[in-house]
């Protein structure tokens, strides 16, 4: 999903909704401190449960965008990855970019692209995004019972 610094900065005025998804992250020193990946996880997956989107990491609470430095966002970027192939299956091939606003605003942007096929699911649950909200997607018994894993 092709998206500009005017659609960034617009759709933080207007909110997350089904396409975009916002994630408050805060550092200690260079690491994510303010989430853990099972945190995550739940979210991860029902963004990718969805067609088409963008989840934006590195902001504050609130959606207010940080002058994250380079270090913390190649961090932030490996915890995404070994949350999306450790904890949710089938394992996530995401799409991160590390964007920098001409303010000098800072934050790693996760494209979703139409993936096709079994639904993501974290643990025994899959979930999907219908506006804001996380929605049971689908319930499985056991993690093993998630198609195509």
């Amino acid at each position: 999903m092709n998206f500009s610094d005017d659609d960034t900065l617009r759709q933080l005025e207007l909110g997350e909704d089904s396409n975009w998804l916002f994630e408050w992250v805060e550092f200690a020193g260079d690491r994510p401190s303010s989430a853990t990946r099972h945190e995550l996880e739940d979210e991860i997956a029902a963004f990718a449960n969805g067609r088409r989107g963008v989840l934006l990491c590195g902001l504050a609470d609130g959606g207010d965008l940080l002058h994250n430095s380079r270090d913390q966002l190649v961090a932030l970027d490996s915890f995404l990855a070994r949350t999306s192939s450790n904890l949710i299956a089938p394992a996530l091939r995401n799409l991160t970019s590390h964007r920098d606003l001409p303010d000098g605003r800072r934050f790693v942007a996760v494209d979703r692209s139409d993936h096709g096929g079994s639904p993501r699911a974290s643990t025994h649950i899959a979930f999907v995004l219908l506006g804001h909200s996380l929605c049971v997607l689908i319930r499985l018994r056991f993690p093993a019972e998630v198609p195509g894993a």
